[in-house]
């Protein structure tokens, strides 16, 4: 698999993403940038954790992982194992909810980085910027000194919280960083999906909601929570099993069937990008967090404890 031939197109984004078809029978696809972050709610059964997966694989299918990053915040622990290793993957699935934290700190820092490399340039947002680097490339110029990260092409980033619920019920100051991705992070290509099975208003506040207004909608338990989720009724009659209605930027809806791609057939797809891609290069979030001064490890460990096994503070929220 070679590289993608439409890396230097302006128009090309490679978080477009094939939702399944719609009621017409016809293809949906849409950037999961253009929205700019999603909320996926549906109760047990409904097809939440294949629909995702289905996302996830369409983009990974046609672009490359010099284009983008894919992190995974796994609360459950299972749902994204055979993500270790993936070449797309920024690191490997986030299971333990204070390493959850130290990755959305690093995410926010990267956004204000990006942000510093999109003022050098002089441009607004992640595609103008790609088109501004591939003319000036070549050229000779210092890094602005304002700016901690090199000037090179910017990966699309999409960032994937499993089950939200649980990530807040133990991690409660996760919000607020969520929160400030959804404000700022669409320009310099940094998407939030975050999925849970308990749309209900404790769990997805309203600050989440009116920052992150696109929205899955798989079927739900009652009427309650479709009003939650996409602001009316009708998800509690969905059928299940990837039957959802999507809700774009625009307040369009769409009636959508999810795709099914089985469990063998991901493990296979996965050999193939890891036989035909080289192995990830991990981001050592943990290590930048503490070298930024957005946290510190835990007092009641010792230098020899073995890094992997070091825990984060919660970070000095003055950083913010």
């Amino acid at each position: 698999m070679g590289k993608h031939t439409l890396l230097e197109t302006k128009a090309y984004d490679p978080t477009d993403a094939v939702f399944g078809l719609t009621q017409e029978g016809e293809t949906f696809h849409t950037p999961l940038s253009k929205g700019p972050h999603w909320i996926v709610a549906g109760q047990t059964g409904s097809g939440k954790s294949v629909y995702m997966n289905s996302l996830l694989i369409s983009i990974m299918a046609h672009s490359t992982p010099d284009e983008l990053t894919l992190f995974t915040i796994d609360p459950k622990k299972v749902e994204f194992g055979p993500y270790k290793g993936l070449p797309f993957c920024g690191a490997d699935p986030i299971t333990e909810m204070t390493d959850a934290y130290g990755l959305l700190l690093y995410q926010v820092w990267l956004m204000d980085e990006r942000y510093k490399l999109l003022k050098d340039a002089g441009v607004k947002n992640i595609e103008e910027y790609n088109e501004w680097f591939t003319e000036h490339k070549d050229k000779e110029g210092e890094k602005p000194r304002a700016c901690k990260i090199p000037h090179e092409r910017m990966k699309y980033m999409v960032s994937v919280i499993d089950e939200y619920a649980d990530l807040v019920m133990q991690e409660r100051e996760c919000e607020d960083l969520i929160v400030r991705l959804a404000q700022k992070a669409r320009a310099c290509g940094i998407t939030l999906l975050i999925a849970t099975q308990r749309p209900s208003a404790d769990i997805i506040s309203p600050t989440i909601k009116a920052n992150v207004p696109a929205r899955i909608g798989l079927k739900t338990t009652d009427g309650t929570n479709s009003m939650i989720v996409i602001d009316e009724g009708g998800l509690e009659k969905l059928r299940g099993y990837g039957d959802s209605i999507v809700k774009l930027v625009d307040g369009t809806m769409v009636r959508i069937q999810g795709p099914y791609i089985s469990n063998p057939e991901i493990d296979r797809i996965f050999e193939y990008f890891k036989a035909n891609y080289p192995a990830p290069n991990p981001v050592d979030f943990k290590q930048i967090c503490v070298d930024e001064g957005l946290a510190q490890w835990a007092d009641d460990y010792a230098d020899d404890v073995p890094y992997d096994e070091r825990h984060i503070k919660k970070a000095r929220r003055s950083r913010f």
